[in-house]
């Protein structure tokens, strides 16, 4: 059984969830993760209900990378936190979003055009 730390809405209003399966075991994994991000758990969840981009994965069809900058400290000041969420059909034929990993990077790494832009502040 999944245990989620988190299921929110992006901006297209489908459930995105964190596990903590995930979360402690792939995310914080002091060789394989990213442990740096681990301060950021709230911020993790903000980048998916509020991004600034979100870009197609070059690797997987199914997954999105969600960008979100001015939310670090630090040493980690100017980093965007980026969360890559895995969408996938559920059994009642709605599709529903997974944290497959999340991460700090100084720069938007993406290939292409952003398929989603937050909107400009008036």
């Amino acid at each position: 059984m999944n245990l989620y730390l988190f299921t929110v809405p992006d901006p297209e209003c489908i459930p995105v969830s964190l596990s903590e399966a995930v979360w402690y075991g792939k995310i914080l994994h002091p060789v394989l993760g990213h442990p740096e991000i681990k301060p950021y758990l709230a911020e993790v969840k903000l980048t998916i209900e509020e991004p600034d981009y979100i870009y197609p994965s070059n690797r997987d069809v199914r997954s999105k990378l969600f960008y979100r900058a001015g939310l670090t400290k630090g040493f980690y000041e100017h980093c965007y936190i980026v969360v890559v969420v895995k969408y996938v059909p559920e059994v009642n034929g709605k599709v529903r979003g997974y944290v497959s990993t999340a991460f700090l990077t100084s720069q938007i790494k993406a290939k292409g055009e952003p398929i989603w832009k937050k909107k400009a502040l008036p």
